[in-house]
């Protein structure tokens, strides 16, 4: 199950700047001059109208599941402001928040990472964060990537044949001498987006 949450901004510009450039979030323009910003499923939509005229961020603690919560925590720590470190906390979930441009504390915490590898099937990620992994020599034919945080990720001497990748965060992700035929991005094959860019 999944949860949207509508909450008040500032801007719509810094919001939308500071999700994804800062937190890595995937952020789209939305209906109702509004932003939304997702990460492994969750959805926060930031309007700048006020709609509530009552309390403000304060009173608001937003969590969201990451899977591989120290790799996040390491990307992003020094460069926010940090509502709580990293910590184990008493209650059994391992978590740290930070404090968003807008004043909301957007925690973050573990949850099991989803990715599963049949004896003989291909690989499938779903809602996964694994931003700034690298990949090198690896078989990734037919393989599926869902709603995944690629951001950064480095992907060398890799076989994509037939490899699928649709709502993931590739900002920033290098490519190198690989083999792409028949991978397609949200469903456009890699090599006609190559030939549209290089023409």
């Amino acid at each position: 199950m999944s949860m949207s949450l509508l909450l008040h901004c500032k801007s719509l510009t810094a919001t939308r700047d500071y999700y994804r450039d800062e937190l890595g979030f995937r952020v789209n323009s939305s209906p109702g001059d509004t932003v939304t910003a997702i990460l492994n499923g969750s959805s926060l939509i930031f309007t700048a109208s006020d709609l509530w005229q009552g309390a403000g961020a304060g009173s608001i603690t937003v969590y969201i599941g990451v899977t591989d919560i120290d790799r996040y925590f390491d990307t992003v720590k020094d460069r926010l402001e940090l509502a709580w470190p990293l910590q184990d906390m008493a209650y059994g979930s391992r978590e740290f928040a930070v404090r968003d441009c807008n004043g909301y504390q957007i925690a973050f915490q573990a949850q099991p990472r989803n990715m599963i590898r049949g004896a003989n099937n291909p690989l499938v990620v779903d809602v996964c964060n694994i931003a700034g992994s690298t990949f090198s020599d690896v078989n990734l034919e037919n393989a599926s990537f869902q709603d995944v945080n690629l951001r950064m990720s480095r992907f060398r001497d890799i076989n994509f044949s037939g490899t699928h990748i649709s709502d993931a965060n590739l900002a920033n992700a290098a490519v190198a001498d690989s083999n792409m035929k028949g991978m397609t991005i949200n469903g456009v094959l890699v090599s006609e987006l190559i030939r549209a860019y290089e023409g």
